[in-house]
C-alpha cells in the first residue's frame, strides 16, 4: 500500500503532504488513521501547519484541520501556504501570533 499522506514534524510546526492523486476521502482516511495512532507523539502545543502534494481549498484545509484537532491534542495557530516550510520559518510565525496575540489580550 502506498503511503498517501505523510506527516513530519518541526518543533513549532507540521508538514502534511499529501498524495496529488488521491481522493480526499482516501486521503482523510489515512490522515485520520495516522493521527489516531500518534496522538501521544505530537503532544499538547501550538503548531503552524503546510500542506504539500495536492492543492486543497480551503474547505479542504478546514477539514483536514478539524480532523487534527479532533484527532490529537494539537492547536493550530496558522496555516502557511507558499512559504519556505522551514523549523524556522515556522518558529517566526508563531513568534509573530503570539505577540499579536499578547498586543490584542493588552487592549
Amino acid at each position: 500500500m502506498r503511503d498517501i499522506v505523510r506527516i513530519k514534524s518541526f518543533s513549532n510546526g507540521l508538514k502534511i503532504h499529501m498524495d496529488e492523486n488521491a481522493s480526499m476521502d482516501e486521503l482523510t482516511a489515512a490522515l485520520e488513521s495516522k493521527l489516531s495512532s500518534s496522538r501521544k507523539f505530537f503532544g499538547n502545543n501550538s503548531v503552524a501547519i503546510a500542506f504539500e502534494g495536492k492543492v486543497l481549498t480551503e474547505a479542504e484545509e478546514d477539514l483536514v484541520c478539524n480532523l487534527i484537532t479532533m484527532h490529537t491534542d494539537l492547536q493550530i495557530v496558522c496555516i502557511i501556504s507558499d512559504e519556505p516550510e522551514t523549523e524556522d520559518y515556522f518558529g517566526s510565525v508563531l513568534r509573530s501570533m503570539q505577540e499579536e496575540k499578547e498586543r490584542s489580550d493588552v487592549y
